[in-house]
C-alpha cells in the first residue's frame, strides 16, 4: 500500500472508532432518561439497549469484512477489536461480558483463515484482563494514564499474533494497523476523560442551582417544580402529601444570638429532619422555601 492508504486506514480507524462510541453514548443517554422515568426498571433492562447496540456493530462489521478488500478488511478488524476491549469497560456484568465474547468468537469465525480459535482464546483473555478493571479501578483513579497500558500491551499481542498467522499481511501492515488502533484507544480515553469532566460540571452545577447553599437541602425552585409536576400527575398516581413547617421564634434566635447563631439553628434543623425523612422513606423529598420555611 502507499504512504496515503496508511494514512486513510489510520484515519478510518480513528473516526470510526469516535463515532460510534459517539453513538452508544446517544444509546447511553436515551436510556438514563427511560430509567429515570420508569424507576422499576432492573438492570437487565437498563443494559439490553447497550448490550444489542454493541453486538448489532460488531456483527455488522463483521458481515462487512466478508466482501471488504484488503486495506478495509484490516479496518474493520481493527475497529471490530477495539469495540470488543472497550465495551469491556462500559458494560458491568458477567453476562453482558459473555454475549460480547460471544459475539467475538462469532467476528473471528466471519474472518475466515485470516484469525483463528487460538488468536480468540488469546484474545478472550485480554478482554477479561480489561474488564477486570471494574474490580481494581478505584485504586487507580488518580492514576488514569494506567487504564491504557493494559489495552495497548493487547493491541501488540493481538497484531504480532495476526502477522504470524496471515501471510497476507505485511509488517508495514501490522504496524500500521497497531498505530490506529493505539491511536484511535488513545483518542477513546481522551474523549472519556472529557465525558466525566464535562458530567462533574454538569452535576456541580446542577447542585448548586437545586440546593439551599446553607442547608444543603432542596431550594424553593425545586419545591415549586417538583410540586407543579407530581400534582399534575395525581390523575395517573394519587399518592401526594405536603407537609409545610417552620421554625418558632426563630426571629428571636436571630436577634438574640446573632445571625451566625440563626445559620447553625437552620442547618442542624434541617440535617435532622432530611436524616429522619431518610431513614422513614428515601422517597420523601425535603425543602428549604423560605428565611426559616421547609416543606
Amino acid at each position: 500500500m502507499l504512504i496515503g492508504n496508511y494514512i486513510e486506514s489510520v484515519f478510518l480507524v480513528v473516526a470510526c472508532t469516535l463515532g460510534i462510541m459517539s453513538a452508544y453514548f446517544q444509546v447511553d443517554a436515551v436510556t438514563r432518561q427511560r430509567v429515570a422515568k420508569q424507576r422499576d426498571l432492573g438492570r437487565l433492562k437498563a443494559d439490553y439497549p447497550l448490550v444489542v447496540f454493541v453486538c448489532l456493530v460488531l456483527l455488522l462489521l463483521g458481515f462487512l469484512s466478508t466482501t471488504a478488500s484488503h486495506q478495509l478488511f484490516w479496518v474493520l478488524i481493527n475497529l471490530q477489536a477495539i469495540l470488543m476491549l472497550y465495551s469491556n469497560l462500559l458494560l458491568p456484568t458477567l453476562s453482558e461480558f459473555l454475549i460480547i465474547q460471544g459475539m467475538g468468537a462469532l467476528m473471528f469465525f466471519l474472518a475466515g483463515d485470516a484469525l483463528n480459535w487460538v488468536t480468540w482464546l488469546i484474545f478472550l483473555v485480554s478482554c477479561l484482563v480489561v474488564y477486570s478493571e471494574h474490580w481494581y479501578s478505584k485504586y487507580l483513579v488518580h492514576r488514569p494514564y494506567f487504564f491504557l497500558m493494559p489495552p495497548l500491551i493487547i493491541g501488540v499481542v493481538f497484531w504480532a499474533r495476526v502477522y504470524v498467522i496471515s501471510p497476507s499481511l505485511t509488517l508495514t501492515d501490522t504496524i500500521v494497523n497497531y498505530i490506529g488502533f493505539a491511536w484511535a484507544y488513545y483518542a477513546l480515553w481522551v474523549y472519556d476523560q472529557s465525558l466525566q469532566r464535562d458530567q462533574q460540571v454538569v452535576a456541580k452545577l446542577t447542585h448548586e442551582v437545586q440546593y439551599d447553599g446553607l442547608t444543603r437541602v432542596r431550594n424553593w425552585a425545586m419545591f415549586r417544580q417538583d410540586f407543579t409536576h407530581n400534582y399534575g400527575q395525581l390523575s395517573e398516581t394519587p399518592q401526594l402529601a405536603l407537609v409545610v413547617m417552620d421554625i418558632d421564634h426563630f426571629k428571636h434566635i436571630n436577634d438574640t444570638y446573632g445571625h451566625l447563631v440563626g445559620n447553625q439553628v437552620l442547618m442542624m434543623v434541617a440535617t435532622q429532619i432530611q436524616s429522619y425523612l431518610k431513614r422513614q422513606d428515601p422517597n420523601y423529598k425535603f425543602y428549604r422555601t423560605g428565611g426559616e420555611e421547609f416543606a
